[in-house]
């Protein structure tokens, strides 16, 4: 995906001159190249993971319980990026100097960051398979754990 998006910069900003819309379009493509490769390599690879009509079938129950859990997910994330909008849009008043020092601000927060975030994708992880399991006292135990380690981690990530 990458090679292919550095190819299509070159031939869509300076052969077509397209400038930031060519490198959007080059993104974009490259994005769309390396997802359906990857489809195609996943159902050669797994067959079992090929859809089949039976799969179509939507559940009520199983859109109810999506519904359930996405709904609060999908909010939060909204809340977050709209801020993030806010943000940018305040930036970008100050001039590009403030933008490139926040940019660069915002890599090092990625940077410290990552590891919170890994433990939370983590923790959704364990906390599916222990509920599909039903041993949903096992998932209170593994939070505070994680918690812990997170908090540790973060002390030492940001001295």
């Amino acid at each position: 995906s990458s090679i292919l998006n550095v190819v299509l910069d070159i031939v869509f900003i300076v052969n077509f001159s397209m400038g930031v819309a060519g490198a959007a379009y080059a993104t974009v493509i490259s994005q769309a190249v390396s997802a359906n490769l990857c489809a195609i390599y996943i159902i050669k690879k797994f067959p079992i993971l090929k859809l089949k009509k039976k799969h179509w079938k939507i559940r009520k129950s199983y859109v109810q319980k999506q519904l359930r859990i996405g709904v609060p997910m999908a909010l939060q994330f909204s809340i977050t990026a709209a801020g993030a909008m806010i943000l940018q849009s305040a930036l970008n008043s100050f001039g590009s100097k403030v933008i490139a020092s926040y940019t660069a601000a915002s890599k090092v927060q990625q940077l410290v960051m990552q590891p919170a975030v890994t433990f939370g994708v983590a923790m959704a992880t364990y906390s599916g398979q222990k509920l599909v399991a039903g041993i949903i006292d096992r998932i209170k135990e593994g939070v505070k754990k994680c918690t812990m380690i997170s908090i540790v981690v973060s002390i030492i990530s940001t001295i």
